[in-house]
């Protein structure tokens, strides 16, 4: 795999991790300096805005050119995040196994 193809599947694979914890409407903000294209962010609904995203070669081309300078911060993040779900389903389970055993 060249470098330019591995680059593009890391930039990929973390735009879904940055999706997922910013929303399409903040990947588009950031990398526009909250000054994104009118036409990029829906009024309707956060899935038409990520639509438009991935549809826009603008957009496309944003991500690629400075994702490297939210990484660190965004998988901050969501290593928190997988971190804090973990401790609630843990607490969730032991309430519940210690319900059904009467303690």
């Amino acid at each position: 795999m060249s470098d330019l193809t591995l680059a593009h599947e890391e930039a990929k694979d973390f735009l879904k991790i940055w999706i997922h914890i910013d929303g399409p409407d903040g990947v588009i903000r950031k990398i526009f300096d909250n000054e994104p294209p009118e036409e990029l962010i829906s009024k309707d609904h956060m899935c038409d805005t990520c639509a438009r995203m991935h549809k826009s070669e603008l957009a496309r081309s944003k991500i690629r050119e400075r994702y490297r300078e939210f990484y660190p911060e965004v998988m901050l993040r969501f290593g928190m995040k997988k971190f804090i779900d973990a401790k609630i389903t843990n607490e969730a389970d032991k309430r519940e196994i210690g319900g059904s055993n009467g303690t």
